[in-house]
């Protein structure tokens, strides 16, 4: 309501020019005994909200009833009639608001009244030319009431969440170098000299004209030694680089096509089970951690800037030794960047757990028992995606995400609406512009930021049925034991 007093105060004034003004504003507002000058309207507007917040705060049937009664009209109309008739009001005050455009923004619909969500999508469909509505949703967005508007017709989807690694990249690689300058006060240094970049994205593709990315698969490269080294104690591995005509002690190829085709894709796999599967033999400390890197902390993020900065300030406040001034930034590489490998993982594994923790800590709903809460539903799929990555059989294909049946039941769809909301799930859409209206048949992953916590991998590869997530029972004698 206040909108209208808002734009007034821009108006330039004149003492005759408040004593003809105020009269419109009164009739507008349909308040009483109300002095005809602005300050006296602002305080009135401002005792009747500090009443309906009071109301609200400590609702008793009573005096929800008086306050609704005494309101003037103009309060219980609807949210766009309100605002026409404001623009109205300031159009009849000064004649250069004619034609103006106003723009209103609503956030977080997704916990506000359910009248008020259907209201405003509503209007999409008819709306006062004069007015743009910035609407921000949950990621499911609302179906089924009359009139439904249409995406791309009526409004358009900007999502504001990524599906896939690669597409927050740019901008948290941006905004991490930003950060990281700021606390610095050195202008050429980047978020690659801070963390390098990750064992599990460096020179991923391989190109038949590019031997600096072919170096991953060399015999002096880390992954080359990751899969000598697996393939001396996880026989099925080793069965799987027989059956590609590849010498288990010296898996070095070089075809173009064997590398894409199947190196590349199995290369993660390798990398999660050669470091957490117990054997006799020891993991060369010369290899870098795995969940570190530029990569995985972008990837963890999400995308979203203030958990980026989170992360970014924790790596620096926790991971970098003495004072920045006497770092040497001519002796840092991708390799070996300014916060070491091993401290990231242990920084970054920690704000994971945290992230389950909070997780962990949501109320549940009073029909639900600690054994359907969200954490529960996350911690089963987290070990299920977790199972699949160390089974006896070496994979050669996992999943990455799942699928939620049609026939999902109300209190699991409830779960899956509360994850979205509190980013423990993210939607993989078929495209950036994909926003789904339902969750039932919607393909869901975990958040990255969960992957060190369940030893998971940081990509979509294909959905298994939800249904298979949650009711699988991971057999531990079908697992080789993890190395603690």
């Amino acid at each position: 309501m206040k909108f209208l007093l808002f734009a007034w105060a821009w108006m330039p004034k004149t003492n005759s020019r408040k004593n003809s003004d105020s009269p419109t504003l009164i009739g507008s507002l349909e308040l009483k005994g109300v002095v005809p000058n602005l300050s006296d309207i602002k305080s009135s507007m401002d005792i009747l909200g500090a009443r309906m917040s009071s109301v609200v705060n400590n609702p008793v049937q009573n005096s929800i009833e008086a306050l609704v009664e005494e309101l003037p009209s103009v309060f219980q109309a609807r949210v766009m009639d309100v605002s026409v008739m404001c623009a109205n009001a300031l159009e009849s005050i000064d004649g250069r608001y004619c034609n103006t455009r106003w723009g209103l923004c609503f956030d977080e619909l997704e916990i506000s009244p359910k009248w008020l969500r259907e209201e405003l999508l509503g209007s999409t469909r008819s709306i006062d030319q004069r007015f743009v509505l910035k609407l921000t949703w949950s990621p499911i967005l609302p179906q089924g009431h009359e009139a439904d508007p249409e995406s791309t017709q009526d409004f358009d989807s900007i999502r504001l969440w990524y599906s896939h690694i690669v597409d927050a990249h740019d901008f948290c690689n941006e905004l991490a170098t930003r950060a990281i300058q700021g606390r610095l006060g050195v202008k050429n240094v980047t978020a690659e000299d801070l963390l390098g970049s990750s064992l599990y994205a460096r020179e991923e593709r391989v190109g038949a004209d590019s031997k600096k990315m072919g170096a991953v698969y060399e015999r002096s490269g880390n992954y080359y030694d990751a899969m000598k080294n697996l393939a001396s104690f996880d026989e099925s591995f080793s069965l799987v680089l027989k059956e590609h005509g590849l010498d288990p002690c010296d898996p070095y190829t070089e075809s173009i096509e064997l590398r894409d085709k199947l190196l590349r894709k199995i290369k993660p796999i390798v990398l999660l089970r050669e470091t957490f599967l117990n054997r006799k033999g020891k993991r060369s400390r010369k290899r870098p951690a795995l969940y570190a890197g530029k990569e995985v902390a972008f990837a963890m993020s999400e995308g979203n800037p203030r958990r980026l900065l989170n992360l970014i300030n924790d790596l620096i406040d926790l991971g970098v030794k003495g004072e920045w001034r006497d770092i040497d930034l001519s002796n840092v590489s991708s390799e070996s960047p300014i916060v070491v490998f091993q401290s990231q993982a242990k920084i970054l594994s920690a704000a994971s757990n945290n992230f389950l923790m909070s997780i962990r800590a949501i109320p549940c709903n009073r029909e639900n028992s600690a054994e359907n809460s969200l954490y529960s539903l996350v911690d089963r799929i987290g070990k299920y995606l977790h199972s699949r990555l160390f089974s006896n059989d070496f994979p050669v294909d996992v999943n990455g995400s799942f699928r939620v049946e049609e026939d999902v039941d109300e209190a699991l769809s409830s779960l899956l609406k509360t994850g979205l909301d509190r980013g423990a799930f993210v939607y993989v859409g078929a495209s950036q512009q994909d926003v789904p209206t339902k969750v039932e048949s919607s393909r869901l992953r975990l958040s990255f930021m969960l992957s060190p916590s369940y030893r998971v991998l940081m990509r979509n590869d294909p959905p298994a049925s939800l249904y298979t997530c949650i009711s699988a029972s991971p057999d531990d004698s079908n697992q080789m034991v993890l190395e603690l």
